[in-house]
Order: C-alpha cells, then structure tokens, then sequence
C-alpha cells in the first residue's frame, strides 16, 4: 500500500469536512459559500485563521467560541474527522487517479446531502442537479464505468438514474396513494436520480434496498422505543446516501454474497 495518497488524501479529507459544515449551514439558508467569512453566529467575530484547522481547533478550543465562549457544535469536529477517514479510504482504494476525483466528489455530495437531510429533512435541488450532471459526465471513472467500454459506461449509468429515479418516484406515488401523503420528500425522488447516476444500475438496485431497510430499522426502532406514528417524519434521505455511501465502497462484494444466497 502507497501510504502518501492515504495521508494526503486524508488530511484533505478534514478540510473537506470543515467545508461540508459551512455549506450545511449555509445552503439551505440560501447564504454564498464565498462570503462573508467563518464567524461565530452569536457574537458575529471572524474565526481566526488558527481556528480554521480542522478538528485541532475544537480541541484546543475546548468546544468554545474564542472570543463570547458560546459553544460550537459538536457536529463540526464529527463532519470533519468524518471526511478525513472517507477520504484516506479514498486514497487507500484508489489512490493517485480519476476513479479516486469522483469517488471524492460523491463523498462530498453525499456528505452534504446526508446532514442536510438529517438536519433540515429537505434534500436540496441546488445540490442534486449540478452533482447529477457531473457525475454523469464523469461516469466512465466510476462504478458504471468499471470493466465498461466509454459508451457503455454512460448506458449504465444512465440506465441508473432510470432505476434510481424510477423506483422512488414508484414509491412516492403509491404510499400517496394509498395513505393519503407520499411517504418519502420530492427531494427523496431526485436524489434517486443522482444516486443512480453514480453508482450505474448494476449497483443503484444494490443500493436501494440496503438504504430501505437501513430506514426501515431505524423508522422500527423510533416506532418501538421512542412513540413514533407511521406518519411522523422519517429522514430516508439520510439511509439513501449511507446506502449510496457503503454501495460505492462495497457494492460489489455484497451483491456477490447475495447472488451466492441465492444460488445464482
């Protein structure tokens, strides 16, 4: 194993991080990632370039704001160490190559689609539709790509954001009507698209169901242990981009393991 694309790409995997926190907050409130610069939302001060450096800054910081010692969310120093180790992982499987650039892309995308959704349980169009089109772009250097010729490629995954965006937008209409209201967001749908997109159909059929039940137990266990309805609000995004997420990583491995279950 070439260790330097672990550690750098790592390392800028914590940067990576500190930008998905910005982006969370600012995004859905429709605010520029450009400007103003980071500051304190309570006391309104610029964080000093120190105060920049991912997860050390929590740290040494003592989960406090510098100058009014309002606290920081714990979720930032989590995003970040949450980038640095998808990325390292990255730099393990692929290392120094264009496969490597968009497996980082869709970390990105899906980080930020994933605490979005968790947080504001929307999925945003500003995200979705420009990831979409450049996974689509890129899609000879991804899963659909993968032992695919050039045009092949693009068949597969655009056969994928049929079978992503297919089978959502199925479920959307059904659970309308049968229950009155869609059981999953518009966003959901789209997101099906761009999930589709990145992993090609191959693995965007692989993806859907293990997103499904990652839902399914967590809507059980909010319905057994903590009183939840049927009809209160399930983030199912989130399990989409975790199913989208593990997919990409292993989506092969598991779809071998469950054609041998089979017998196939």
């Amino acid at each position: 194993m070439n260790i330097i694309p672990v550690v750098f790409l790592g390392v800028s995997g914590l940067a990576v991080g500190s930008f998905v926190n910005l982006a969370v907050d600012r995004l859905p409130a429709g605010q520029s990632l450009a400007k103003p610069r980071s500051h304190c939302p309570v006391c309104q001060e610029p964080v000093s370039s120190l105060d920049l450096v991912p997860v050390f800054n929590y740290l040494w910081l003592r989960g406090h704001c510098r100058y009014c010692r309002a606290p920081i969310p714990p979720r930032s120093p989590v995003i970040e160490l949450i980038g640095g180790l998808l990325f390292a992982y990255v730099g393990y499987r692929w290392g120094y190559t264009l496969d490597a650039a968009l497996a980082a892309f869709a970390v990105i995308v899906l980080m930020l689609t994933f605490f979005i959704d968790l947080e504001r349980q929307i999925i945003l169009d500003k995200v979705t539709f420009p990831a979409l089109a450049i996974v689509l772009v890129a899609a000879p250097f991804g899963p659909a790509g993968e032992g695919a010729s050039l045009l092949w490629s693009y068949v597969q995954a655009l056969a994928g954001v049929g079978v992503g965006f297919g089978a959502l937008l199925a479920i959307y209409l059904v659970s309308w009507r049968l229950n009155g209201q869609p059981g999953i967001g518009e966003g959901d749908v789209k997101f099906g698209a761009l999930m589709g997109a990145i992993l090609g159909w191959r693995l965007a059929i692989v993806a859907l169901p293990v997103g499904f039940i990652l839902g399914g137990v967590f809507a059980f266990g909010l319905i057994l242990f903590w009183g939840k309805g049927r009809r209160d609000v399930m983030p199912y995004g989130t399990f989409l981009n975790i199913g989208t997420l593990i997919t990409y990583f292993f989506g092969i491995p598991i779809r071998d393991w469950y054609l041998r279950l089979l017998g196939v």
